[in-house]
């Protein structure tokens, strides 16, 4: 037998969709866009979200994104951005979102996950 809830959680909900986008553009490294994902998944993302009812704000994760995410009130961010560059970069946009008080689709990560590196 099939569950009915009687109201839905997400109508209404404002959330900020963090991606980074597949573009193509050589990096520094020869795989630098290797995890990034291409505009269909995002776009796949981003129409469920909507068909939930919910308003989509899209946030690519560049250097941009910490205005981008003071500039508009969010209810929630659903993350599968990569972050922007170095070795601790898929910790950015958790980071991030923990700083500016955003509830999100993933946990931060312990604050010493990773093990500092030295020369």
């Amino acid at each position: 037998m099939e569950e009915t809830l009687d109201s839905d959680p997400l109508p209404g909900l404002r959330v900020g969709l963090t991606f980074n986008l597949k573009k193509g553009v050589a990096g520094a490294a020869a795989d630098s866009e290797a995890e990034f994902d291409q505009p269909e998944t995002i776009d796949a993302i981003k129409r469920a979200l909507q068909e939930a009812g919910c308003q989509v704000v899209m946030l690519e994760a560049d250097l941009t994104l910490p205005e981008a995410l003071r500039a508009q009130p969010l209810d929630i961010v659903f993350n599968i951005a990569e972050g922007h560059n170095g070795r601790g970069r898929e910790a950015q946009v958790p980071a991030l979102l923990n700083f500016f008080n955003i509830p999100s689709s993933v946990p931060m990560r312990p604050p010493c996950a990773s093990p500092w590196t030295r020369p």
